[in-house]
């Protein structure tokens, strides 16, 4: 099963959706219906029943979600990737 921290997957009620909706070919009013289903799950079913509420495969979502916040919060990244790159060095 694939998870997001609950308080990552909570940032997303404040952020711009257009990319997630395109991705999964949702309007907005049912993601945000959806995200509203999942952030009430139990912990580490978020991912899961926001798949299930679109109707789409839990590793495209948990993928979709991960990228979606990786491009909309790169500062929370930053340590990640330069931990990464000096491994990689």
């Amino acid at each position: 099963m694939t998870s997001a921290s609950p308080n990552r997957l909570q940032t997303l009620r404040s952020d711009k959706l257009t990319d997630l909706q395109a991705r999964w070919g949702v309007d907005g009013t049912v993601l945000s219906e959806a995200l509203r289903e999942a952030f009430q799950a139990e912990k580490h079913d978020e991912v899961w029943t926001l798949a299930n509420a679109l109707g789409l495969d839990e590793a495209c979502v948990g993928s979709g979600v991960a990228q979606h916040l990786a491009r909309s919060h790169p500062e929370e990244f930053g340590p990640v990737v330069q931990a990464i790159r000096a491994l990689l060095q």
